[in-house]
């Protein structure tokens, strides 16, 4: 009878000893838990309405003014006091509309970095950016001209029940349309602070114009957003009800 060497390291049997399983991580990941978005986008969507509802006065507003303040109006026959009581009005839904509408961007945020943690526990391991670079994209200079199109593109895709492998398998033209009329309303906006002390007439009516399409482009791109916030919120919803009946049936 033979002893064993206690300097020799203890055979392993080759079946407990393959590289698949201890390489293999698969029954040890944990996804992120999923937590509702509802909240988050109800309150987006409520900051938002209320900012379409600004918007939409004062393109009510503007529309008077340019009525009451064009070139087929002779200088001697401009209504002056009625168009300074319109230019304070929309003073005060310029004051009112700024703050409202960096708080709903800022929930649209946080509802978007919630739903893309979400993705981990609906079944999509392999994300195209980190969690926390959906915070980010929206304050880096240059980058935040379409990265958060991109991170919104994918929460939009992923987040449907029946995605598939890219953004091609589902329709992504909402988010496309959101962001182009978004980008829009932000360069009219600074186009018309470019024309706010006009010199000439000329400039005046342009400054007018300008204003009025950035009203309209401000109430394209709200409503839109409001509507993928809506969408996302409910397709995630869906998809983690099927997956929990799913697992309680299996």
């Amino acid at each position: 009878m033979t002893s064993a060497n206690p300097y020799e390291p203890p055979q392993i049997p080759e079946e407990e000893y393959s590289p698949a399983r201890v390489l293999s991580n698969e029954s040890e990941y944990e996804p992120i838990p999923f937590r509702s978005p509802k909240w988050l986008g109800n309150i987006a969507i409520l900051l938002f309405g209320l900012f379409v509802l600004l918007t939409a006065f004062a393109a009510c507003a503007q529309v008077r003014l340019y009525l009451l303040d064009n070139e087929s109006i002779p200088e001697e026959e401009v209504d002056v006091p009625a168009i300074s009581e319109l230019r304070y009005r929309l003073g005060i839904l310029a004051a009112a509309s700024l703050p409202l509408v960096l708080t709903a961007n800022a929930w649209l945020i946080a509802f978007l970095f919630r739903c893309h943690r979400n993705l981990e526990s609906l079944g999509h391991r392999e994300l195209d950016s980190k969690h926390i670079w959906v915070i980010i994209c929206w304050f880096v200079p240059v980058l935040n001209f379409f990265c958060p199109f991109q991170v919104t593109r994918e929460i939009w895709w992923r987040s449907q029940s029946q995605a598939g492998t890219s953004p091609a398998s589902t329709s992504s033209h909402v988010v496309f349309w959101w962001w182009l009329t978004k980008l829009t309303a932000i360069v009219l906006v600074n186009l018309a602070r470019f024309f706010s002390a006009p010199t000439t007439w000329a400039q005046h009516h342009t400054f007018l114009r300008t204003v009025l399409l950035a009203c309209g482009f401000d109430l394209a791109t709200t409503l839109l957003g409001i509507f993928i916030i809506y969408r996302i919120s409910h397709w995630q919803l869906a998809r983690y009800r099927r997956l929990r009946e799913s697992s309680a049936v299996n």
